[in-house]
């Protein structure tokens, strides 16, 4: 139980920090932190759900973060995905640095968010999507723990979740087969554009995940993604043909 609990009341005192894990160090539930200083081993700011990032302006990295965060937390996917995350023992880490792999990436192994460049911009929906795919992919490795590794199944999940967001947050409860882009090759291209809106369908309409659609998008996606020098190296399926994808975990139930 969290002993500063009291100072909350509006949350469960067995939440960790608060409904947002991720970028505060919370060792030991006695604060929510959003920077934290290693020197005197205390919190120096603390994170509070809708809080004004304003306060961050002269720390652009982590002020397009904060809003960023903000903005998930109002819509129904990024609240069950933080909710899910806060209930986890884990320490998720905020970086103001770019990840050797990515501008923007979560390192499974150090549980770290780098977000070095992300206050270079104005934080538009599609800015606003790029820090939703990095959170799913922790929400991924607190799911799987030791079994979350990188593949084409993985970041497929991350994609899908990214329309989610897109869609939420600009109000759009249908899909256009336009919308979506899939790679360089047209053909394989245009194909996954029709397995992601199958999927995106089936989110939209509470409907059962549909597996088999999923692997069908994984296996494009690995033939016709216009992005193959960054997932050249990535297994084609991690873990999704044992067991669910993560992102089923959103949908109504799976459908086999």
């Amino acid at each position: 139980m969290d002993p500063l609990a009291e100072k909350y009341p509006s949350w469960s005192p067995y939440n960790y920090v608060l409904n947002n894990p991720v970028g505060m160090v919370d060792p030991d539930g006695k604060e929510v932190c959003l920077i934290y200083d290693d020197k005197s081993k205390s919190c120096t700011q603390q994170y509070k759900a809708g809080m004004d990032a304003e306060q961050f302006k002269d720390k652009k990295d982590l002020y397009n973060f904060v809003i960023g965060l903000n903005k998930l937390a109002t819509i129904d996917v990024g609240a069950t995905v933080i909710a899910a995350l806060i209930k986890s023992q884990e320490r998720y880490m905020f970086s103001d640095k770019r990840s050797p792999q990515a501008a923007y990436a979560f390192e499974g192994t150090t549980r770290t968010f780098y977000m070095g460049g992300l206050g270079g911009e104005e934080m538009g929906i599609s800015d606003v999507v790029r820090v939703g795919h990095e959170l799913f992919h922790a929400y991924q490795k607190d799911k799987l723990g030791r079994k979350f590794e990188q593949g084409i199944d993985v970041e497929v999940e991350g994609y899908l979740y990214g329309y989610f967001i897109q869609d939420r947050l600009s109000n759009n409860k249908t899909t256009s087969l336009d919308d979506y882009k899939g790679g360089n090759d047209i053909n394989k291209g245009m194909a996954y554009n029709k397995e992601i809106n199958v999927l995106l369908k089936a989110f939209h309409n509470k409907q059962s995940f549909p597996v088999k659609d999923f692997n069908k998008a994984v296996g494009l996606f690995k033939m016709g993604s216009n992005q193959m020098g960054s997932y050249a190296g990535y297994k084609e399926f991690t873990y999704t043909l044992t067991r669910p994808p993560v992102i089923a975990t959103l949908y109504k139930s799976v459908k086999k």
